[in-house]
């Protein structure tokens, strides 16, 4: 049976750099993982079936939120909270138990495109149904528009990266790969990362009242670096391929 430390001695240096950029995740993400990790393993719980149940807690989580009750609401954001907890774990026990798989990535970066795919997306939805607004009040149905609009920005960029990287071998990403992050990367890693600041700060952001300010301000954030990443993409394969 797998220890505590055995879970975390699991964690490469590379990997426990990268969380380090994100404050979030190096100082509550990745610690709580090692717990939940803990608890399946003692389950006999395997990597794919810790995928498996992250998307289903996301995409729980984000349909509850549209229901017209606080307590809903606020169980469906811890529930997103949860998500990025178990988006941590899958790995730790692919590591801890030499099971890493092709088949695993492909599950969790699966995991990724639902939770990105639906979580904005819901929470407009769940403005125009049961939140007070601070403007467009009387245009409301525009929250449900904004936040598809954010969702297509958050998984934009990913996909067209990895259409790239599927039909150009030698491409290297400048984006999602992490470890040459500049400071101004690490800044927008920690504001808008799917791990980062956001997820706890969904929830800060319902209880005082603003869940439609916080909707606006992460809709022009993923807008801005949606329109840049895809744009480096594209000019660095022009650069490299079509010469």
């Amino acid at each position: 049976m797998y220890s505590l430390t055995d879970i975390k001695n699991s964690i490469p240096e590379e990997k426990i750099k990268i969380d380090k950029m994100d404050i979030w995740v190096y100082y509550f993400v990745r610690p709580a993982s090692f717990y939940i990790t803990w608890i399946l393993l003692k389950m006999k719980c395997t990597p794919t079936k810790a995928t498996l149940l992250s998307i289903f807690v996301g995409f729980f989580g984000s349909f509850l939120i549209l229901f017209n009750q606080t307590s809903i609401i606020i169980t469906g954001i811890l529930f997103i909270n949860l998500w990025i907890v178990l988006d941590c774990v899958d790995g730790n026990i692919a590591r801890v138990t030499k099971k890493a798989s092709v088949f695993g990535e492909l599950m969790d970066a699966v995991s990724g495109y639902v939770y990105v795919s639906f979580l904005y997306l819901c929470i407009g939805t769940s403005i125009y149904l049961t939140q007070s607004v601070h403007i467009f009040a009387e245009q409301k149905w525009l929250y449900i528009f904004i936040g598809a609009l954010a969702s297509i920005a958050s998984i934009l960029p990913r996909l067209i990266e990895h259409k790239a990287k599927g039909m150009f071998p030698n491409f290297k990403s400048g984006i999602t790969s992490r470890i040459d992050y500049s400071w101004k990367y690490k800044i927008g890693l920690n504001i808008g990362g799917m791990a980062g600041l956001c997820n706890p700060l969904l929830l800060i952001f319902f209880v005082v009242g603003y869940m439609d300010m916080y909707l606006i301000f992460y809709f022009l954030f993923h807008t801005a670096v949606a329109i840049f990443s895809i744009c480096k993409t594209l000019w660095h394969l022009n650069l490299t391929y079509n010469n």
